[in-house]
């Protein structure tokens, strides 16, 4: 995809976004008054796409997360978040210059979630972070850089403050897609 066409995705995505975070936070303020708030833990299972010559090469690539979270209302939550972007051990050992890749992220992000029914919801998370580059020289360190993400997933609550989520997740410096399925526990 030509770089001008990256960038009006990009910015059309952060956009809609956006715009699905309003609505969200919005919409908080016409449901009910119960009490939603309070912490929860995440972990997904996923894969890890992008135009890093690792994946160019090898295709996608297993992707593991973890999240904590704080739910403020029915809609809006802040969370932490942790992913790994790369579980393979010899990526390019065999080459003379070899390229640096994504490794690993770690970021916060805004989610607002849009009730569909008592138990499906779809979400929307605007964050920011770092994401960590590495090559398989031992004389090139590794480095890290800010990277904003955004995606969006659906939701589905089979009780007990148990939830399951199907989610992508895009990186947008280190152009990253993450498709992952995880399993939520609210406390």
């Amino acid at each position: 995809m030509p770089t001008q066409a990256k960038h009006r995705f990009s910015t059309l995505s952060a956009t809609v976004l956006a715009g699905l975070l309003l609505g969200g936070s919005g919409a908080s303020l016409a449901a009910d008054t119960a009490d939603t708030s309070g912490i929860y833990l995440g972990l997904s299972l996923g894969s890890a796409n992008g135009s890093a010559d690792l994946y160019k090469r090898d295709g996608s690539h297993p992707s593991f997360g973890a999240a904590l979270g704080y739910r403020l209302n029915k809609t809006v939550s802040v969370e932490l978040f942790a992913r790994g972007l790369n579980f393979s051990l010899f990526n390019f050992n065999l080459e003379n210059n070899p390229p640096y890749y994504p490794d690993s992220h770690i970021g916060a992000a805004l989610l607002a979630d849009l009730p569909l029914s008592e138990s499906f919801s779809l979400y929307g998370r605007l964050g920011a972070g770092s994401t960590k580059m590495v090559n398989d020289l031992v004389k090139n360190p590794s480095y890290r850089i800010t990277d904003y993400s955004f995606g969006a997933g659906l939701s589905y609550a089979f009780g007990h403050g148990w939830s399951s989520k199907l989610e992508f997740l895009r990186l947008n410096r280190s152009e990253v897609n993450v498709a992952s399925l995880g399993l939520e526990y609210r406390f």
